[in-house]
């Protein structure tokens, strides 16, 4: 059955992850912490989504949720970047989820309160080429920005 923003395909690759320590959450949008417990990632060194949005194209707010959940060796690093096509200012920034969030077990949270997307939004998630691990993500939100609509004058 489709839903809205329904995903369409997964990267091979992609690997399922969770963990039973607690997840800081104390932030902005504070997602559950059961939902920031398990996460997916890229051993592929990518993750590539194609999700058909229900009701885009139009202007919305993104967000992505990141923690890192795995025990990373001192030697070894998870950087990667959003690969947006056709944005190419967004898909300069580099992720370090530890560093961002200032540790592990921690919520890091960017986003975007003011974006333009398409009904088929192709993505991906990269490491960079100084990076061990492939990208992880916990989760991600995207909502389309609606008029506000107080109804007739007369009723």
């Amino acid at each position: 059955m489709k839903k809205a923003n329904y995903l369409v395909d997964v990267a091979a690759g992609t690997e399922k992850i969770s963990t039973t320590v607690p997840i800081d959450v104390n932030r902005d949008e504070m997602p559950p912490v059961k939902v920031m417990q398990t996460a997916v990632v890229g051993t592929n060194g990518s993750l590539t989504y194609r999700l058909n949005l229900d009701g885009f194209p139009g202007t919305g707010w993104a967000f992505t949720y990141f923690a890192e959940i795995e025990d990373l060796d001192p030697d070894e690093s998870r950087k990667f970047r959003l690969v947006l096509p056709g944005q190419p200012d967004i898909s300069k920034a580099v992720v370090n989820i530890e560093e961002n969030a200032q540790g592990k077990y921690r919520l890091y949270e960017p986003g975007f309160t003011n974006i333009s997307l398409p009904f088929v939004l192709s993505f991906r998630f990269g490491k960079t080429y100084d990076s061990s691990r492939g990208p992880l993500l916990n989760a991600m939100e995207i909502n389309m920005y609606l008029e506000k609509n107080d109804g007739s004058l007369d009723g």
